[in-house]
């Protein structure tokens, strides 16, 4: 009955994503029987100024938010299935995300976790290796899907600002087949691949969540002016 349950999700959100949420459900099960509550204590050891700085990087993941909402055109009733999609994916990637920092700063004192893959390591330290191995499988398969999502947002989104003459008409092209807007893929597949093979990425994954941030801020400020009439 649960094997039924679990294919069934799978099919339903993708396999790349459905085998994402459940690795991170099935990493926050192991290490919850791990956690010391004394490791929260002090809860914000850096003061609160801290913890804004750090929400400026994690704004990266606002831009899968963004790709729902970028894919309108494509939904076949948008008036109900946006609401839905933004708002479900918003309400499961926050009870994920702070399930998965109570449990890892719990298991071990966020001194002892490292930069680069933090939930490896305080896995490893409890002994709990096969975990690991499902994290890094998780690693994988959300790199493919955040490419994914990336490359089919951003041409989504020259389609429309080619249709509105803001870029060339040539980002307005649709294929006559495939019905995708083939100019507009090809171009961001070239471009990211440049940034990705000339610049660090550490650096461009800091460029792109502050120019996230400054995005929904301005958006925020137009929304505004646009219902109210003011700025």
């Amino acid at each position: 009955m649960i094997i039924n349950y679990v294919c069934g999700f799978v099919c339903r959100v993708g396999f790349d994503v459905g085998m994402q949420i459940i690795i991170v459900i099935v990493v926050v099960f192991a290490g919850v029987f791990e956690v010391d509550v004394s490791n929260w204590s002090p809860f914000m050891p850096n003061g609160f100024k801290a913890v804004v700085t750090g929400s400026t990087v994690v704004f990266f993941a606002y831009v899968g938010f963004d790709a729902v909402a970028n894919s309108a055109e494509e939904a076949k009733n948008p008036q109900r299935d946006l609401p839905i999609g933004i708002l479900g994916s918003l309400l499961a990637c926050v009870i994920l995300y702070v399930a998965v920092c109570l449990v890892i700063t719990g298991m071990l004192p966020y001194t002892l976790l490292g930069e680069d893959a933090p939930l490896a390591e305080a896995f490893s330290a409890k002994g709990l290796k096969f975990v690991t191995v499902l994290i890094s499988i998780g690693a994988v398969a959300g790199l493919t899907t955040t490419l994914l999502v990336g490359l089919y947002v951003q041409s989504r989104l020259y389609l429309g600002l080619g249709r509105d003459g803001l870029l060339p008409s040539i980002f307005s092209k649709v294929h006559p087949t495939l019905h995708t807007p083939l100019h507009s893929q090809i171009w961001v597949g070239c471009v990211a691949a440049v940034l990705a093979g000339l610049f660090n990425v550490h650096a461009l994954s800091h460029i792109l969540s502050v120019g996230t941030l400054v995005l929904k801020l301005q958006n925020t400020i137009c929304n505004c002016n646009t219902r109210f009439g003011c700025s």
